[in-house]
């Protein structure tokens, strides 16, 4: 959040999480050559590339700070990612996948959240053997019994590291929809770490589709991201999850309470 009255997310990769300090509450953070995302929003993420700063000795950096205990940690923000972020907040929009999709537009991807029932999941090449470099996540390509190529980074490394990407189905009152999980949100919804599901995939099938069949039918809160996209003069509506939760009966029962209530 900066004194636009505008916050975004920011992701960390590889020893830049690992290795973030914060140097106490609510720090100044500086990123140079971030890279920009219009993932779950507009997004922004700390590449090889980018430079990262906490609490820089700058006359900005100290401006910021002091606006920010002083007036903007209170303030109410235009929260330009899909998740929370900042001293503000922002609620995504409760609907059904049919009031979702009405939204949708090629120029305006819709950013909406439904709970509803997970009734599939898709175990084919869900999981795949990716580049084990903290800034890559290119699949390799074996090449003899322990080397793999990473075409992207143009070296063989002696190992991987697994990546999830899961297509599962989710139903509602108004039908049900194709939906993509990336690793991040897949492993909430598992409950598995994606190097755990990768093991029981090489040693043991039976406990690997055990444990991608234990989340079946039961409901979620999905934070989702509808997109149109064309392929071969034929668009689709593509949606994929940027956020995964169990559902919050008090709030639930709310936001039902407050749509009763405008039907009375």
């Amino acid at each position: 959040q900066d004194k636009s009255g505008a916050a975004v997310s920011l992701t960390l990769w590889g020893n830049d999480a690992i290795n973030f300090d914060a140097g106490g509450e609510d720090p100044v953070v500086a990123v140079k050559a971030a890279k920009v995302s219009d993932y779950g929003g507009r997004t922004i993420s700390v590449s090889f590339n980018s430079t990262l700063m906490v609490n820089p000795d700058t006359p900005y950096s100290h401006s910021l700070k002091g606006w920010y205990l002083s007036e903007g940690k209170s303030q109410e923000v235009r929260q330009m990612s899909g998740s929370q972020g900042g001293g503000g907040s922002m609620e995504t929009p409760v609907k059904s996948f049919e009031e979702a999709k009405r939204c949708i537009t090629e120029a305006k991807p819709e950013y909406f959240s439904n709970t509803c029932t997970l009734t599939f999941v898709k175990k084919d090449n869900c999981l795949y053997k990716a580049c084990p470099s903290a800034d890559c996540n290119k699949k390799v390509i074996q090449e003899g019994e322990s080397e793999y190529r990473c075409e992207k980074c143009n070296r063989l490394y002696p190992d991987f590291k697994y990546r999830l990407m899961l297509s599962v189905k989710l139903a509602d009152m108004s039908g049900v929809e194709w939906v993509t999980l990336f690793q991040e949100n897949g492993e909430k919804l598992l409950g598995r770490s994606t190097q755990e599901l990768g093991q029981l995939k090489e040693t043991a099938d039976e406990q690997f589709d055990k444990a991608l069949d234990e989340p079946l039918f039961r409901r979620y809160t999905f934070k989702i991201r509808g997109k149109l996209e064309t392929w071969n003069d034929e668009t689709r509506t593509r949606m994929s999850v940027f956020n995964v939760a169990d559902i919050d009966p008090v709030k639930e029962s709310e936001r039902m309470l407050r749509e009763i209530a405008q039907f009375a």
